[in-house]
């Protein structure tokens, strides 16, 4: 079997999740997550893309879904 490689889509950071640790967790346990867009366009015209590598590398990266 393939293993696909997929970019979760989520409208503002708390569509997603308002935990990082949640994030991560995530991230770790899903393999085939490459990465996380989130997409601000509406209200801040603002589109963030987080790799694996940096959400692994660097999980403070993950302090903006901290927003609720």
């Amino acid at each position: 079997s393939t293993k696909s490689k997929v970019c979760l889509v989520a409208l503002d950071y708390a569509g997603l999740s308002t935990d990082p640790i949640d994030i991560y967790d995530f991230v770790c346990q899903n393999q085939c997550v490459q990465y996380i867009a989130i997409d601000n366009l509406p209200s801040l015209a603002k589109v963030a893309l987080f790799t694996k590598a940096e959400i692994l590398d660097k999980p403070e990266l993950l302090d903006a879904f901290d927003c609720r």
